[in-house]
């Protein structure tokens, strides 16, 4: 999660039972990218924690070997920006918090801000709502029936927020025993990637190293009578966020942060590690390119 640089892996749509190779693209000293979401054109944005400031991080898909990065500051009243979503074309909403190594979050800390780059080079973050009795927000995914409206996941509380970003109503979305932290584990131990896909609720459990899903209703709420499916546990310490691809592909990658392996998960649950590298050490969040020429690229 800590490591200060961007690495990509060229992946083959039949390439999950073989390794991968990793090459770096970038590297900023002293930053901690937290999670990575693809705009249209391209370029890669980075949410960022700690020194030197939170903050967005943008990388243009013309300058993948150049560490030039622009940046897109975040409010002095957060410490860290997580997880990342596109709600709209180019406009994409940041879970923000403060956090820190030893407690996690910092309850009544945690908002949502949206990022419009339609109008310009240069947006800033704009508050959309505060959540005020959210600890540890991470990973966020906007429901595809209503955009939105946004989960958000929360680390140490184990659910994920429910958000509507037109009318600022947060409530809790889902809420099970398997999105729970282990309290013997330290902060931030439960639930982290989330996404939305084929009418489920999918996330990873950093505790226990585990891809789950969850029937889920197009309002972005656990479906009636739904039930937990395990989908699959990694032979990992830990599971991070995660991303499905290539395209409209079912498998879904996991990053398993310090374990340094990135995991491929298929549709029958079977996972292994297919990224074995040093660069990949820490990664945190996976994402595909979404040009022609880089919609293999992980």
């Amino acid at each position: 999660m800590a490591r200060p640089s961007l690495t990509f892996c060229l992946l083959s749509l039949l390439a999950t039972s073989s390794a991968l190779t990793a090459r770096l693209v970038a590297q900023v000293p002293g930053t901690w990218f937290e999670n990575i979401a693809i705009r249209p054109n391209g370029n890669i944005l980075l949410t960022t924690c700690y020194s030197p400031g939170a903050g967005l991080r943008e990388l243009s898909a013309s300058g993948l070997n150049s560490s030039q990065l622009r940046s897109h500051p975040a409010p002095q009243s957060v410490n860290c920006l997580l997880g990342i979503t596109e709600t709209t074309p180019d406009v994409f909403v940041l879970a923000a918090s403060n956090v820190s190594f030893s407690a996690g979050g910092e309850r009544g800390a945690a908002a949502l801000f949206a990022i419009d780059f339609n109008h310009g080079p240069d947006p800033q973050p704009a508050l959309v709502v505060s959540l005020p009795d959210a600890v540890l927000v991470n990973g966020a995914a906007s429901v595809p029936e209503n955009p939105h409206v946004v989960l958000v996941a929360d680390s140490i509380l184990g659910q994920a927020w429910r958000v509507d970003t037109r009318t600022g109503d947060v409530s809790v979305g889902v809420r099970v025993p398997a999105m729970g932290a282990d309290q013997n584990a330290g902060p931030a131990t439960g639930i982290n990637g989330l996404k939305i896909r084929g009418g489920y609720l999918w996330w990873t459990n950093s505790a226990t190293a585990t891809l789950y899903k969850i029937r889920l209703t197009p309002e972005g709420r656990a479906a009636s009578g739904a039930e937990v499916e395990r989908v699959a546990v990694l032979s990992a310490s830990v599971a991070d966020d995660f991303v499905f691809g290539p395209g409209d592909g079912n498998v879904a990658w996991v990053a398993t942060n310090r374990d340094g392996r990135v995991f491929a998960v298929g549709p029958d649950g079977d996972g292994e590690p297919v990224v074995n590298d040093a660069l990949v050490a820490g990664a945190s969040a996976l994402g595909f390119g979404r040009m022609k020429l880089d919609a293999e690229t992980l």
